[in-house]
């Protein structure tokens, strides 16, 4: 029989599960009781090994559904070092590589406000800017590096035009499955709070509206609805139904 520390992520979740005699159904049932409701397929691909990297939040619903400790968990993802405080000074964890590893973490930028989530187009602004700020320093005359100010000037008018543009894009991810919707309308035309746009956001069935294959998917959010545009990951509320049916009325 397998050794309890040797278990792997699905195996565990297999044996707790079966052990409080849970259907997919019913875990997943079990797993809205805790915040974030993963769907039977997830839990079923992640139980099997078909699913890898599952997120810390779902990782944390889990944890909670089948009251798992901290320990099985690490252990189960291979990570007991994690859990040895004398290997813990001793892992490479101030290492950062650069660039790749702008975009495995969730990079933040200090403000007055609090923290600010640094999205991906930023990180690939920073990774140019960053790129072209050795390469000029290696390759220009250190007499000529005050010619390049310039460069730095495009940069700044790129991140502030990248700034406008992401003031109304809200990003919704679950389950692993990420979504950008382009809500200017709601908050130019209609005034509608971003935060409010965003918690009505999160109760959509993001799975179902990432696998659609229409361009054109009308929401119910705020009271109304709304006609979308969808391309790739991104969705783009286009305005109110009423609205757009109003403007084909003529007196």
């Amino acid at each position: 029989m397998e050794n309890e520390t040797t278990l792997g992520l699905g195996p565990l979740m297999k044996r707790e599960r079966e052990a409080r005699g849970l259907t997919f159904a019913k875990f997943s049932d079990q797993t809205e009781k805790y915040g974030h409701r993963l769907s039977e397929s997830y839990l079923y691909r992640l139980e099997s090994g078909k699913k890898k990297n599952p997120t810390t939040q779902s990782l944390k619903v889990i944890m909670q559904t089948l009251n798992l400790s901290l320990d099985e968990v690490l252990k189960s993802l291979g990570m007991d070092a994690f859990l040895d405080k004398e290997n813990m000074q001793t892992l490479e964890l101030n290492e950062f590589v650069f660039p790749e590893d702008l975009f495995r973490f969730n990079v933040v930028r200090l403000t007055d406000d609090g923290k600010e989530t640094i999205t991906n187009a930023q990180k690939s602004l920073l990774r140019e800017l960053i790129d072209d700020w050795y390469n000029t320093t290696l390759q220009v005359d250190p007499e000529h590096l005050y010619d390049t100010n310039d460069t730095f000037e495009k940069y700044c008018l790129r991140l502030s035009e990248l700034l406008r543009k992401e003031e109304y894009l809200i990003e919704v991810n679950k389950e692993n499955y990420r979504l950008i919707f382009n809500v200017e309308v709601m908050i130019s035309k209609y005034e509608v709070n971003k935060n409010d746009i965003e918690s009505e956001l999160k109760k959509l069935n993001i799975e179902a509206l990432y696998n659609s294959k229409s361009s054109s998917i009308p929401l119910n959010l705020m009271g109304d609805t709304w006609m979308t545009n969808k391309e790739d990951n991104e969705i783009v509320i286009i305005d109110k139904i009423s609205e757009i049916a109003n403007s084909y009325i003529t007196d």
